[in-house]
């Protein structure tokens, strides 16, 4: 600290911060919801492609999905209490 007149003065220091680092640096999360029926299975095919453009450093990946099937003593999904159950609600039917 420095002192002008008696009095405590302070300074501060200009510091240079790092540039900041190339390429993608958030992330961007997408969500996309779909029904499966009890017992089937789906395939989930998901492209991704590079934030620069570059072609080849875009991706495919393919997931297989599957929703287990109900047991035989609850054969009927119920979709309002989302459990399987021994008979079909109202409205709904096998």
């Amino acid at each position: 600290a420095e002192t002008s007149g008696g009095l405590a003065t302070r300074r501060l220091v200009e510091t240079v911060s790092a540039p900041p680092p190339s390429g993608e640096s958030q992330y961007m999360i997408l969500e996309r919801f779909f029904l499966m029926e009890v017992g089937h299975k789906r395939l989930v095919t998901i492209n991704v492609c590079a934030a620069n453009g570059d072609p080849s450093q875009n991706r495919t990946y393919q997931l297989q999905v599957a929703r287990e099937p109900c047991p035989l003593e609850h054969p009927f999904y119920a979709p309002d209490t989302g459990t399987c159950a021994v008979t079909c609600n109202p409205g709904y039917f096998a």
